[in-house]
Parts: C-alpha cells; sequence; structure tokens
C-alpha cells in the first residue's frame, strides 16, 4: 500500500500497522505469542507505545504490573484491559478474557478502537457459549490472515 502524502496520514497509517501487527500476535496460541512477542519487543524502542503490551505477551510483565501502567487514564486502561482480554483469550481463559472486555468498555472510552473491539468480543461471547470454538478443546491455532 503506498504511503500517503500528508505526515499526520502517513502516522496514522504507521500506527494502525503497528495495532493489527499487535493484535494478530495476540490470537495465536500462548506460545506462539511469547515467541514473538519476544522477538518483537527486542526491535522496538522502550519509549514505543506498544512496548509495554509487547513485554507483557512475552512474560516480562505481570498481569497486575501490566494493568497498573495505564494509571489513572481511562484511555490507557481500556487499552490494557483490551490487551490483557486478548491474551487471557489466547491463553483459553474464555471468563478472564470476558472480564476484561467488561473492564475495558465500563471505562466508557468509546471513541478507541480498543473499546469497540472489547465491545465485539463481549457481545459476542456473551451471545454464544461456545466461541471462539478454538477454546473449546481444538489444539490447532487460530488462524491469522496475512
Amino acid at each position: 500500500m503506498p504511503m500517503p502524502s500528508r505526515p499526520w496520514c502517513r502516522r496514522w497509517v504507521q500506527n494502525a500497522a503497528e495495532e493489527e501487527a499487535a493484535e494478530a500476535v495476540a490470537v495465536v496460541t500462548a506460545d506462539r505469542v511469547a515467541a514473538n512477542a519476544r522477538r518483537i519487543v527486542t526491535s522496538l524502542p522502550a519509549t514505543h507505545r506498544l512496548h509495554p503490551v509487547f513485554r507483557f505477551w512475552a512474560g516480562d510483565l505481570v498481569e497486575q504490573a501490566f494493568l497498573d501502567l495505564a494509571g489513572p487514564s481511562r484511555l490507557a486502561q481500556c487499552a490494557t484491559r483490551y490487551f490483557a482480554g486478548m491474551a487471557a483469550l489466547g491463553r483459553g481463559e474464555r471468563e478472564r478474557a470476558i472480564s476484561h472486555f467488561r473492564e475495558a468498555v465500563a471505562t466508557g472510552a468509546h471513541w478507541r478502537q480498543e473499546y469497540q473491539w472489547s465491545r465485539a468480543f463481549l457481545i459476542r461471547m456473551e451471545q454464544d457459549a461456545t466461541w471462539p470454538a478454538r477454546l473449546q478443546g481444538s489444539s490447532a491455532p487460530c488462524a491469522v490472515s496475512q
């Protein structure tokens, strides 16, 4: 995809690609998440906004320490809860994932994509106790589209 000419557009496209990469890592098995996150965290500067996410997924941060990084910001709390929910989902911890997605939605940060994704996952999981099927004992990792 060609990069847009305006600087803010280029930044938006770059951020969107980074966020898509972060989400793609979270939907595979927990072992693969940790391995990929370890590889990615070494290439990101420590000041990068997704650095803590990849440290958490790599196992360098315990869940509570990761959640505490959000501080009082509702926006940061929404994002950390979403990423923690995705990690729980990847580990097959459905109820824990639902809890994190509920907390993300409770922030009320409806303009954030993490809020929207948390809400979508929450609605789907509450409507169908067997979704996603991978959590019901399948050993195959979820497919990640490229």
